[in-house]
């Protein structure tokens, strides 16, 4: 939140990401490793939301990248595959 914040828009649109994209193979191995028919509702609950939000997240990241160059839409997608990945890292 603190990061989402003090960045602009695109900034904070990878940060959310970073979340939810992080968030979908936790849920799918809650979902996975229990058999208690609320966590797994739950879980296929958050997986369904999340479905939603990171195609909703795809169209504003495709919006803010429609102006850039090629090297620029590239330089973009190489910084939030690293913030993705040091999310990840983080979290594991």
């Amino acid at each position: 939140r603190r990061i989402r914040s003090l960045a602009g828009f695109e900034l904070m649109i990878a940060v959310l990401c970073s979340a939810e994209c992080i968030a979908v193979p936790y849920y799918t191995a809650l979902m996975e490793a229990t058999a208690h028919p609320l966590v797994t509702a739950i879980a296929r609950r958050i997986l369904r939301d999340e479905a939603f939000h990171l195609e909703f997240q795809a169209e504003n990241v495709a919006l803010c990248a429609a102006s850039r160059s090629e090297w620029g839409k590239l330089s973009t997608a190489a910084y939030q595959l690293a913030f993705v990945g040091a999310a990840a890292t983080l979290v594991y």
